[in-house]
């Protein structure tokens, strides 16, 4: 992939692929490995969903998403953000386990239906369709929180990000997980 050793774009990504290179191109079979390439969505930043639907996200994360990213009904009510290489990377991990019989195949199809590719506009906003906003509890014009989870971002209602924030920070500081 690119740009290993910075932060240029790059991200995970399975061994033997990356820009120009097909996962096909891995042998029949091969478990796909993921080897660190320098994206981190990490952060959280606090935005307001406009009438329409448009969020403006970050600009650091929009220097890891290019024009295009998938929108995909995350756990816990959220909304993740991936980009374009990560989102089938893990469509791809997804489908894999299933096969396997580690995961139920309605994971797969929870992803597969709710995955929305969208563009980024000229204003680095994405626009998240009703669905997905019914799904997160996002109310047009509310302010909303994006965070980083590493791997990808998550887009939470102001209410339930805290709920979970607070969680997080109980297990952090030795609380039962």
């Amino acid at each position: 992939m690119v740009d290993v050793g910075g932060l240029g774009g790059a991200e995970w990504g399975p061994v033997g692929s990356g820009p120009g290179i097909p996962s096909e191109a891995a042998p029949p079979g091969a478990e796909r490995e993921r080897v660190w390439c320098g994206a981190m969505f990490v952060g959280v930043h606090e935005r307001q969903l406009d009438d329409k639907g448009r969020l403006a996200l970050p600009s650091t994360f929009r220097d890891f998403l290019d024009q295009r990213c998938y929108l995909v009904a995350g756990d816990d009510r959220c909304v993740n953000v991936f980009s374009k290489e990560s989102f089938e990377f893990t469509a791809r991990d997804v489908a894999d386990r299933v096969r396997r019989g580690e995961l139920p195949m309605r994971r797969q199809r929870a992803i597969a239906h709710s995955a929305t590719p969208v563009t980024i506009d000229k204003q680095g906003r994405v626009t998240l369709g009703d669905d997905l906003r019914t799904y997160a509890r996002l109310v047009l014009g509310s302010k909303v929180m994006v965070a980083g989870n590493i791997d990808w971002a998550e887009v939470w209602s102001l209410e339930h990000y805290e709920r979970i924030a607070a969680e997080g920070r109980g297990v952090m500081a030795g609380g039962a997980e």
